[in-house]
């Protein structure tokens, strides 16, 4: 299946240390050239304390069909890691972001990419509204169901969401 994403699309490419060196397309950066670029991932509790995880769309150019964060995505050339959250989280559920928490800078080498990015969390109880090029759909579990459907094979999650997901919960 054709992807949906732009492979047009600038990414802010940087070096070990997160500096600036300048842009890089998507399709550059998704393609093995392993150039640095930035990415948001957003971890999503509801009151209850329940996770929201999504599904990959299955046009989506990298782990399409696999579940990964609440939301994710790339730092656009010119944004900043807080822009790209709330664009990221408006673009995937539908919603704005008021209130979010930093967790932590992560460095992740992937089969075909190498990104650094920041987590940060939330909390919002939905009624998203879900992009179809985006998320093909997600569900809110505890943290204890969803490491138990992970464990079973019930979900099959993305490389770089299941390190960062263990290292955090």
């Amino acid at each position: 299946m054709k992807t949906t994403d732009d492979q047009t699309e600038l990414f802010t490419h940087v070096d070990n240390h997160d500096q600036v060196i300048g842009a890089i397309t998507r399709a550059e950066a998704h393609a093995g050239s392993f150039k640095i670029h930035r990415g948001v991932w957003i971890l999503v509790f509801n009151d209850r304390d329940e996770l929201f995880l999504q599904k990959r769309s299955l046009t989506k150019d990298s782990n399409p069909g696999m579940w990964s964060m609440s939301v994710g995505g790339h730092v656009t050339y010119g944004q900043t890691y807080k822009e790209a959250v709330r664009r990221e989280f408006m673009e995937e559920l539908g919603v704005p972001v008021f209130q979010i928490e930093y967790i932590r800078k992560y460095h992740f080498l992937g089969k075909k990419e190498t990104e650094i990015g920041c987590v940060y969390k939330t909390i919002h109880n939905g009624l998203f509204v879900l992009n179809p090029e985006e998320t093909d759909h997600g569900e809110f579990h505890t943290v204890k169901t969803w490491e138990a459907k992970i464990r079973k094979g019930e979900v099959k999650i993305a490389n770089w969401a299941l390190a960062i997901l263990q290292d955090i919960l």
